[in-house]
């Protein structure tokens, strides 16, 4: 929501219960006819998504490299502009994410748009914005030390295209970059059914 490069490597899969979206979990590629015409609803993306189990114990946390992390929890919320998107994380000083140091979040918006798959019917395409705000603090913890201002790195999608769905109560995200083959406007053209988020 396992989230990738953090985002998708900590989840980093996306997934979301199929409220008239999703189809098979497997790669299927935007542009192929999905059978409906209804329009883009959002209600299904909204609400809490957390990192499948075992949650993966991240390095080179990128406000402090001698960090480690967890993703938390990503809480999606709908409003006019699109959706509001809240990426929390544990902040840990060991190998093994025990020594808890914090928590910081960071937010964006995105404003998606209804694309095509195969087999899924209410798929988004959407463009990270920059980080709109970002909170930090122990958070019960031994307290954190950032060497550089939160700047939506965390999130892995400010800045970046991306497409998501919700199919089997899980929020599959495929993130622009790397190897991900894209489209000729540079999003991916296919969901991967291996890393999602989960209610």
């Amino acid at each position: 929501m396992n989230v990738t490069h953090t985002l998708l490597a900590s989840l980093v899969a996306l997934s979301l219960t199929a409220c008239g979206g999703g189809g098979s979990s497997g790669g299927t590629e935007a542009g192929a006819s999905s059978g409906t015409d209804a329009p883009l609803s959002l209600t299904e993306y909204t609400g809490p998504w957390k990192p499948n189990t075992p949650v993966a114990c991240l390095t080179n946390f990128p406000y402090n490299t001698a960090y480690t992390y967890q993703v938390r929890d990503v809480n999606i919320t709908a409003e006019s502009a699109g959706l509001r998107i809240a990426y929390a994380a544990l902040v840990f000083d060991d190998a093994t994410c025990t020594t808890k140091r914090g928590l910081i979040t960071e937010t964006i918006l995105v404003s998606p748009e209804k694309t095509v798959l195969d087999g899924r019917d209410n798929v988004i395409k959407a463009t990270g914005s920059a980080l709109l705000s970002s909170s930090s603090g122990a958070d019960g913890g031994l307290g954190l030390t950032l060497n550089k201002m939160p700047d939506g790195t965390l999130t892995e999608l400010s800045g970046k295209k991306f497409l998501a769905d919700v199919k089997d109560a899980k929020l599959f995200l495929s993130i622009a970059g790397g190897a991900t083959p894209l489209d000729g406007a540079g999003y991916p053209i296919r969901i991967d059914g291996t890393k999602f988020l989960v209610r």
